[in-house]
C-alpha cells in the first residue's frame, strides 16, 4: 500500500502534468498546422494510456484493475467517435459503436482472467450475475439505440414543432 506522502507526490505530479498539458494545448492551438494536427489527434493519446494501463495490469499488476484503463479507452474511442460524425446524437453513435463497447469490455475481462497469477489468490471467475446482466444491457440498449429513427423529436436535442396557425 503506498504511504500518504507517495500518493500526495503523485497527485502533485499528476496536477502538474495537467497543467503542463493544458498550456501546450493553449500553445498548439495557435501554432498552425502542428498545433491542428495535435487538437484533432489528443484522443489518441487517451487510447494509448488507456492500453498501457492495460499492459501495466496484464503484466505487473499495476494499477491493481484495469477498470481505469477501460475507462480512458473508451473516452479516447468516443471523442473520436463525436468528432468523426460531427452532426450525430449521442443515441446515433451509441446504437452505430455499442459493439466496441461490448468488445473493449469482453477483451479486458479476458486479460484480467488470463493474466491471473497464482499469487494473487483465487481465481477470478469467468461469470458472475453483475457481468452477464452487464452485457445483456449492452447488447439490449445497443439494440435498442440502433433502432430509433434518426429524425425522432428530441433525439438529437432539437425541437420540432408544427407551426401554429393563428389565423382562424
Amino acid at each position: 500500500m503506498a504511504s500518504p506522502r507517495k500518493s500526495r507526490s503523485l497527485a502533485l505530479n499528476i496536477g502538474l502534468i495537467l497543467i503542463g498539458a493544458g498550456l501546450i494545448f493553449v500553445g498548439l492551438k495557435s501554432s498552425g498546422p502542428l498545433g491542428e494536427w495535435f487538437a484533432r489527434l489528443w484522443p489518441i493519446f487517451l487510447i494509448l494510456a488507456g492500453v498501457i494501463r492495460l499492459i501495466g495490469f496484464a503484466v505487473s499488476r499495476r494499477p491493481a484493475s484495469p477498470f481505469a484503463a477501460m475507462l480512458l479507452i473508451l473516452a479516447g474511442v468516443a471523442v473520436m467517435a463525436v468528432r468523426a460524425n460531427a452532426g450525430s446524437s449521442f443515441l446515433e453513435l451509441y446504437g452505430r459503436y455499442w459493439p466496441s463497447i461490448l468488445l473493449l469490455y469482453g477483451a479486458i475481462e479476458l486479460t484480467r482472467f488470463y493474466s491471473h497469477k497464482r499469487s494473487d489468490g483465487a481465481p477470478p471467475k469467468v461469470f458472475s450475475v453483475l457481468r452477464v446482466i452487464l452485457i445483456l444491457s449492452i447488447i439490449a440498449t445497443g439494440v435498442i439505440a440502433s433502432r430509433l429513427p434518426a429524425q425522432q423529436s428530441g433525439v438529437r436535442g432539437e425541437l420540432h414543432t408544427a407551426p401554429v396557425n393563428l389565423t382562424r
